[in-house]
């Protein structure tokens, strides 16, 4: 059913002009909906279907769009999960992560995955400042033995490369530790373990196979004291304790992040709570606005709070406080020639309807203020001090106190 309509109201129009014009059409069709469900409510059995129906099916369609994706997820995630089972997909997946780590850690050099080869390990570097580097990754449950060394130094020899990383990723090595070197048959081998799946391990091999290279450490007529690992004993139990404590960085990190994915599911899932909330926030921001303006309006500064018939008895009796009550009925006996007014319990004298001061009643004081008209002002700063107010109004204030002097500035201030 195709209809034409012309849209009046100003507030929609705004809205829709900040919506995409691909989503323009679905939208209007979806509040018709909508709001077609409202209107037949009073025709219809009160049970709220009407209502939920259509907003249940607008959810449940857009829900559909993502099933695949989800569904997608969970298939990787479960496969991964596998991996915990499953030794050579465990293996395969270090293999990976290392080879990864060191083509990102060494750009310039190239990283061959020679697994598959035999008598190759499991990667060779090229191009690196040294020659050939060769790489055995290992992921086992148990520590590595003795064979496997073996034959990483067998795969050396048939390779002819001088330099070979043998890093056990989740385990130790057997007859090593955590980080080690030794010169086999003229080779040179770094071993790394139990540096966790992450494949860290790698790049501290590495970093320790360029720095003993660096040193001649082959070369045992110049640097017999570093081949017996006598000056490097030191350094490499600091290495040591680093290592240790990387891994427990590496352990913290990976709980942190469990940690923010759950926080971020419990988020989502309070989505709506939240919604209801800042909708019945908005509904009291409404109300309490709508109060204030009210206030505003209810406000009377005119005749009607005023006392226009001054009772000069009735308004001292109104005075609870003895002491204000006797300078209030000191006040004004020296009023000569004034009209006085109060509105409540404060004195506003007025001279030709113009207000010449009025009292201000504070918990610890009485003030007499005085509206400054005109630009030349005079005050004695000793006693009297001055307040700039709003609408460009200045005031001298003057404390009423039991002093001589207050009541000489306050018959000199009424005969101006």
């Amino acid at each position: 059913m195709n209809f034409n309509l012309t849209i009046h109201n100003e507030e929609d129009i705004e809205y829709l002009k900040q919506i995409d014009d691909k989503r323009v059409e679905d939208l209007l069709r979806t509040s018709i909906s909508i709001g077609l469900k409202c209107i037949s409510l009073s025709e219809t059995k009160m049970d709220c279907h009407s209502y939920i129906d259509p907003i249940k099916d607008i959810i449940e369609e857009s829900t559909e769009f993502h099933k695949e994706k989800l569904f997608t997820i969970e298939d990787k995630l479960n496969d991964i999960l596998y991996i915990k089972t499953n030794s050579s997909r465990k293996g395969q997946l270090s293999e990976d992560l290392c080879r990864s780590l060191l083509t990102k850690q060494y750009p310039q050099w190239s990283f061959l995955d020679v697994s598959q080869e035999g008598y190759n390990a499991d990667c060779r570097a090229f191009e690196t400042p040294v020659g050939q580097i060769l790489y055995e990754f290992k992921s086992y449950d148990h520590n590595v033995n003795r064979d496997q060394i073996a034959k990483f130094v067998r795969d050396l020899e048939h390779t002819n490369i001088k330099y070979g990383i043998f890093v056990s990723n989740t385990s130790g090595i057997v007859g090593k530790k955590n980080i080690e070197w030794d010169i086999i048959n003229n080779k040179l081998l770094v071993f790394v373990s139990n540096m966790g799946l992450s494949g860290h391990g790698c790049i501290v091999g590495t970093e320790l196979l360029l720095s003993l290279i660096e040193i001649n450490i082959l070369d045992k007529d110049k640097n017999w004291l570093l081949y017996q690992n006598y000056e490097l004993e030191d350094i490499i139990g600091n290495i040591s304790l680093s290592i240790d404590s990387l891994r427990n960085n590496i352990e913290s990190y990976t709980k942190h992040r469990e940690l923010i994915t759950e926080q971020r599911i419990k988020i989502n899932q309070s989505i709506d709570t939240l919604d209801k909330s800042s909708f019945n926030c908005l509904l009291n921001l409404n109300h309490t606005f709508d109060t204030i303006v009210s206030n505003i309006k209810d406000i009377q500064c005119n005749k009607d709070c005023i006392s226009e018939k001054f009772n000069e008895a009735e308004f001292l009796l109104s005075i609870d406080n003895e002491k204000y009550r006797g300078l209030f009925d000191k006040f004004l006996r020296i009023i000569d020639g004034y009209k006085v007014m109060n509105k409540e319990k404060e004195l506003i004298i007025l001279k030709d309807k113009d207000i010449i001061c009025f009292s201000k009643t504070l918990k610890s004081r009485v003030e007499i203020i005085f509206p400054i008209v005109g630009d030349l002002i005079s005050f004695n700063p000793k006693y009297e001090r001055i307040k700039g107010q709003s609408k460009g109004v200045t005031e001298i204030l003057l404390e009423l106190k039991d002093d001589i002097h207050i009541w000489d500035i306050l018959i000199n201030r009424l005969k101006i």
